[in-house]
C-alpha cells in the first residue's frame, strides 16, 4: 500500500510533463518498485520495456545511454511496422515514393504520411499543380523540394515524420502514405 502511495505521488508529478501522450515514457524504477508503479500507471504512452535499476545508483550518462537503447529498439519498431503499412498501402495504390507523384499528392492534400529524408539537399520549385522543376545549382527562385513538400503535408493536416535516407524505401527522399489514389 505505501509503495502503490507513493507511486501515485511519482505519477501525479511526472503527468504535467508528459501532457501530449503521444511521448513515449520510460520507467526506471527498482524491481520491487515497477510493478506497483505500473499497476496504479494511467499514461497510455508508458513504454513496457522499462530501466531495472534504481535510477538514484545510476550516472546521468548511464541514465541516457539506457534509455537511448529503448527508444532505438521502439523507432525500429514503428518503423517496421510503417514499412510494412506501406507496402500494404502502396500495393493498393495508396503509397507512392516517387519525389513527383509524392509531390503533387502533397498539393492536392492527398499526402495522409511522409517520411522524408531529412538531409535531402535537392533544390528547385514546385508550381501549383505538383509540377516538379530541379535545378542543379540553386538560385533565387529554387528553395528546398523535399522540405516545400513537407510543409504542403503540414498545411493539410498530414503527418510529417523525418528519417535518415536509409530508413526510406527505394533510395528516393521521400516516401507517403495517400489518402486517396492518384
Amino acid at each position: 500500500i505505501e509503495r502503490e502511495r507513493f507511486c501515485r505521488l511519482v505519477q501525479v508529478a511526472v503527468l504535467p510533463h508528459v501532457a501530449d501522450s503521444t511521448l513515449p515514457l520510460i520507467l526506471a524504477a527498482s524491481r520491487d518498485l515497477a510493478p506497483a508503479y505500473r499497476a496504479i500507471n494511467t499514461y497510455p504512452g508508458l513504454l513496457e520495456q522499462g530501466i531495472d535499476a534504481n535510477p538514484e545508483g545510476l550516472s546521468v550518462d548511464d541514465m541516457s545511454t539506457r534509455a537511448r537503447t529503448i527508444l532505438d529498439a521502439l523507432y525500429e519498431a514503428n518503423l517496421a511496422e510503417w514499412r510494412e503499412n506501406f507496402g500494404t498501402q502502396r500495393s493498393n495504390g495508396l503509397a507512392t515514393s516517387q519525389l513527383s507523384e509524392v509531390a503533387r499528392a502533397a498539393t492536392a492534400a492527398g499526402v495522409a504520411e511522409l517520411l522524408f529524408d531529412m538531409d535531402s539537399t535537392r533544390e528547385g520549385s514546385i508550381d501549383d499543380t505538383g509540377v516538379v522543376r530541379e535545378v542543379s545549382e540553386p538560385d533565387a527562385e529554387s528553395y528546398g523540394i523535399v522540405d516545400e513538400i513537407a510543409a504542403r503535408v503540414l498545411r493539410t493536416g498530414g503527418i510529417v515524420k523525418a528519417v535518415r535516407a536509409s530508413d526510406l524505401p527505394d533510395k528516393t527522399p521521400v516516401a507517403a502514405t495517400l489518402r486517396f489514389p492518384m
